[in-house]
């Protein structure tokens, strides 16, 4: 890690940044790496790498989240391709999963349009360098009706927020592209797994194979 250069040090004192960005700088891939765990929860099917109480974590995926920071996107980016590298190596012999889709859970369009860029195709876009020849990217299969944020939603109805919230478009050519498939889902943080299930839920209706999905925390 290189000391702060004195203009930025400047530039940070006129301007203070968001307390997550400033404790991301400290962070590195490696010490990162070190807590990746992979493990099924809160879901069979849904496999998580990291604790979101782990100030480190919750801090990457803050300041990928809401600031765009590209620090935090490259390695959550970096670590979602372990994770994605690991599944598909636990399916090796199993034809069907050569090259599954890999879909990233949708933002809605009005948020999407407000915040500028939805945070986990920011992830996601780091990740494929690492994971392209072994997945099939499809980041427009998926579309998300407009909800109320799950954060600003009490957890005893997030369920019920995100039923039915996400389906795959009526576009002929994307439904055949997901009908027969194996397709892997991903997003930055699964609580509850609400979202995932309903994402997974509008996967299998519009006729995937199988379906589990990636979080980089829980």
């Amino acid at each position: 890690m290189h000391a702060p250069t004195l203009v930025s040090s400047i530039i940070d004192f006129f301007f203070p940044p968001p307390k997550d960005v400033v404790r991301i700088r400290a962070i590195t891939i490696d010490t990162v790496r070190e807590k990746l765990i992979v493990r099924a929860k809160p879901l069979p099917w849904i496999f998580v790498g990291f604790s979101y109480r782990d100030q480190d974590i919750q801090s990457l995926i803050r300041a990928n989240k809401f600031y765009g920071t590209k620090k935090a996107s490259q390695i959550l980016g970096l670590c979602m391709s372990d994770m994605v590298l690991n599944a598909l190596e636990e399916r090796a012999l199993d034809l069907e999963w050569r090259r599954p889709l890999l879909v990233p859970i949708p933002s809605s369009a009005k948020r999407k349009r407000k915040r500028g860029y939805n945070q986990v195709e920011r992830i996601v876009e780091y990740a494929l360098p690492f994971i392209e020849t072994s997945v099939r990217y499809t980041p427009n299969v998926l579309k998300r009706k407009e909800r109320p944020s799950q954060l600003r939603t009490e957890k005893k109805k997030r369920v019920e927020n995100v039923s039915r919230a996400f389906f795959v478009t009526n576009d002929e050519a994307q439904r055949q592209l997901v009908s027969g498939e194996c397709c892997i889902v991903v997003d930055d943080v699964s609580e509850t797994g609400a979202t995932l299930k309903d994402a997974r839920r509008a996967l299998l209706e519009a006729g995937a194979k199988e379906v589990i999905g990636i979080a980089l925390a829980h």
